[in-house]
Formats: structure tokens, C-alpha cells, sequence
């Protein structure tokens, strides 16, 4: 399926999880200023290169044709066709689309303004992006419960590097309404991304993996230990030291032994 889509999964998923705990006004301010906020995120974010894609941006902006005006058709004029009479033609009207999702129109304005820009990528913004797009997944598909969405099918698990911003923007856009972005199982993500001796695949299914046994422990009493036990054998079938950490940070797993 089409990394869209799966995004879009993801998306819905958490809509209401986010609307829940974000107050309306606080939504409202955000949704209603996303383009500011992506802006401000480029130029702050990006230093140089920033300021340069947001004046690369705001010139094609201004360089853009107006919108097509509607041809009138006067309404006793009749065109024919294929020899039989039709009515007068209806002016043409073209609206540009609307994206009410909010996370969807961050993500979209963010690749924007920076797609077209060439950016010149440091290391550094590379890697922190990376974090960020990671966290901000996972994050929503533990909280939305669709941890079997992959919206990334890049060679080495990441998109391209304008959607990886993308993620990022839209991670530090939750962060600035006072989301808590950071979760127990950070250190266990980083674990997976630094095992070198796993396969894309395997990293893919580890990374799930986590996510069901952090649904479930969200749970809190009403989690399914039977499913846990399952998660936690799969996860040390792939990767015994992955599987340690789990067990070291979450001690009360040391009673599902493994068979």
C-alpha cells in the first residue's frame, strides 16, 4: 500500500487520542497558524539554508498565476454537438483542496517550502530529524493503536530526507501544544536502529513489536498478558539483547518466562 495511505492511517488513528487531550483553543491557535509555525521551524531549524528556502518560497508564491476567472456563456447562446442541442455551458470553477487534516497540512506545508529548495543537508540536522520522525511515529501509532501501519519504504528504513523534516515538524508542532513526545521505550527504539547485525526487515518487525507490548502495558490493568508473552518471546527470537533491555527497564516482564 502507498505511503500516503498509510500515513493517512496513522493520522486518523490519533486524531481523536490528540483532540482529547489538547484543549480546543490551544487546537485552534495551532491549526490556525500552521504555515507561521512551519516557517518559523525552517528559518530556526535550518539557519541559512532555512531563510533561503522560505525566500525561494514566498518569490514562486508571488510568481503563482491567479486563479482561472470563469468564462460566462451567455444564457440564450446554445452550442451544438454531434448535431443535437445542449444547454449553455456552466462557468468552469476550480477550488484548490482543502486538507482539513492538521498533522496532514504540516507535513505537506513543511515538504512545501523545502522540496523545491535543494537544500544542503548537515549531518547533525540529519540526525536529529531522524530522531524526531521516529519518535513522532511511533508516538502516534502506539496512541492511535495502529502499529501495523508502515508509511516508510525507503531503502534504510526512512523516507526521503524532505519527509523526514516533514515528521520532525510535525513531532515539535505536538511538543508546542504540550505534548509529551518522550516515551519508556525510547532507549529500547534506539537499541533496535543500532543493532548492525539485524536486517531492514527484522529492525521493521522489532520496531511493531515494541509497539503492541507498549499498547498493552498502556493498558495498565486491563492488558492482555497472554499477548505480551507472545510479543516478548517474538522479540527475543529476533534479538536477545533487545529482549534484555526490555527486561532490565520493565522488571515485571521477568515473570512471562520464555518456554
Amino acid at each position: 500500500m502507498s505511503c500516503d495511505y498509510q500515513r493517512n492511517r496513522i493520522w486518523c488513528g490519533f486524531r481523536s487520542w490528540y483532540r482529547h487531550h489538547i484543549p480546543q483553543t490551544v487546537r485552534d491557535n495551532f491549526e490556525g497558524a500552521v504555515e507561521d509555525f512551519v516557517k518559523e521551524w525552517i528559518k530556526n531549524s535550518l539557519e541559512d539554508e532555512g531563510k533561503r528556502a522560505i525566500d525561494t518560497y514566498e518569490k514562486k508564491r508571488k510568481t503563482r498565476p491567479g486563479k482561472p476567472v470563469p468564462v460566462n456563456v451567455r444564457k440564450d447562446k446554445k452550442v451544438k454537438k454531434s448535431g443535437k442541442d445542449r444547454g449553455p455551458i456552466k462557468p468552469l470553477i476550480i477550488n484548490e483542496q482543502v486538507i482539513a487534516d492538521p498533522f496532514e497540512k504540516v507535513y505537506r506545508q513543511t515538504k512545501e517550502i523545502i522540496m523545491p529548495a535543494h537544500i544542503q543537508w548537515k549531518d547533525d540536522q540529519r540526525e536529529e530529524m531522524t530522531e524526531k520522525m521516529r519518535r513522532v511515529m511511533h508516538w502516534m501509532q502506539v496512541h492511535g493503536e495502529t502499529p501495523d501501519a508502515n508509511p516508510i519504504h525507503g531503502k534504510h528504513g526512512l523516507p526521503r530526507i524532505s519527509s523526514v523534516a516533514a515528521y520532525a515538524v510535525v513531532h515539535d508542532w505536538l511538543t508546542a501544544q504540550g505534548m509529551k513526545m518522550k516515551s519508556p521505550f525510547d532507549s529500547m527504539y534506539e537499541a533496535v536502529w543500532k543493532e548492525t547485525t539485524l536486517s531492514a526487515e527484522q529492525i521493521h518487525d522489532l520496531e511493531h513489536l515494541l509497539e503492541e507490548l507498549e499498547i498493552e502495558m498502556n493498558k495498565k490493568q486491563d492488558a492482555n498478558f497472554k499477548q505480551e508473552e507472545e510479543v516478548l518471546h517474538r522479540i527475543h527470537k529476533i534479538s536477545p539483547t533487545v529482549y534484555n533491555k526490555v527486561i532490565m527497564k520493565f522488571p515485571q516482564f521477568k515473570t512471562l518466562a520464555l518456554a
